[in-house]
């Protein structure tokens, strides 16, 4: 496919100096004679007009010379044709004669139109080109995507390498270059890992997962929550009744002491008297036998005794 712009436009690297720029191509009109200046801090192609003369039919001349552009592969000058459609240069009447050249000029003003057109699509198809210009998943892989360029395009792959999480349950695979704060859905331990890939404060790279795991402080204690209910059902229904125990052990009877003033004490089921003298203690004499009296016995002491 041939070229259509060489026959419309040209582009220049101004200088700082220059102010005269030559033109090839032929018009119909000094008016469809555009030029342009390329703005390096808006991206965009700014018009001239007013800016420039004819210093012949086919030079240009700017009043201030165009600057020399910061990047020294840039052609920051254009000067290009945009004939005028509104109106044809020839017009015709019924009944009127048609001469040879009213034709010629009228196809003339078409076809340097239909080159401009040609030309728009062209460069349309090489601006797109060149936007294609993108970042491809290798690029991202090896860190040759520049963090602040958006002048290239990145492909899906590249992108899904930059950004997309990791979603699995073993360490992903190692890379020459990983994004930081790339994501690493870990699976199996049920955490989030982030990469961080940055220089520590002594200046080594600190490449690794880390898990978002009781890395924060702990928190103020919370409000005490409401009362908790009990798990334990009601009361159920009382139980059948339970054998009867064995036979206790009888109480027997034993008769009276004797009642002749002496002390008696029960063994082998029988009274027995019981010495009540202590050396040095005088015995005790009683005033008159044991008393029972309502199954209380008594004792009249006549004499207390005497510690010798």
């Amino acid at each position: 496919m041939a070229d259509e712009c060489v026959s419309v436009s040209i582009k220049y690297r101004g200088d700082g100096v220059l102010k005269l720029f030559t033109f090839p191509f032929t018009y119909m009109s000094y008016d469809d004679i555009v030029v342009f200046l390329y703005n390096e801090t808006t991206k965009e192609w700014e018009s001239q007009e007013n800016k420039f003369i004819f210093a012949n039919a086919t030079t240009v001349e700017f009043f201030v010379p165009p600057p020399a552009p910061e990047d020294a592969t840039l052609n920051n000058i254009w000067i290009a044709r945009n004939s005028d459609l509104d109106q044809m240069l020839k017009e015709f009447y019924p009944g009127s004669a048609i001469r040879a050249q009213d034709l010629n000029d009228n196809f003339d003003q078409l076809r340097l139109a239909i080159q401009e057109g040609r030309c728009s699509i062209q460069d349309a198809l090489n601006t797109v080109w060149k936007l294609t210009d993108v970042y491809t998943e290798d690029d991202q892989l090896n860190q040759r995507w520049v963090e602040a360029d958006d002048t290239k395009l990145a492909t899906s792959d590249a992108i899904r390498a930059r950004h997309d999480s990791y979603v699995q349950e073993n360490v992903p695979p190692t890379v020459v270059y990983e994004q930081t704060g790339k994501f690493w859905q870990n699976t199996d331990d049920c955490w989030t890992s982030y990469w961080q890939n940055s220089v520590t404060p002594d200046g080594d790279d600190s490449k690794t997962w880390v898990a978002y795991v009781n890395t924060g402080p702990r928190g103020e204690q919370g409000p005490q929550g409401p009362p908790g209910q009990s798990l334990v059902g009601p009361p159920g229904p009382e139980g059948p009744e339970g054998p009867a125990g064995e036979d206790g052990l009888s109480g027997g009877t034993f008769p009276d002491a004797p009642s002749d003033g002496q002390v008696y004490g029960r063994k082998d089921a029988a009274w027995e008297p019981v010495e009540t003298s202590i050396p040095g203690v005088s015995p005790l004499t009683f005033s008159k036998p044991l008393v029972r009296k309502n199954d209380v016995i008594s004792i009249d002491l006549l004499t207390l005794p005497t510690v010798t």
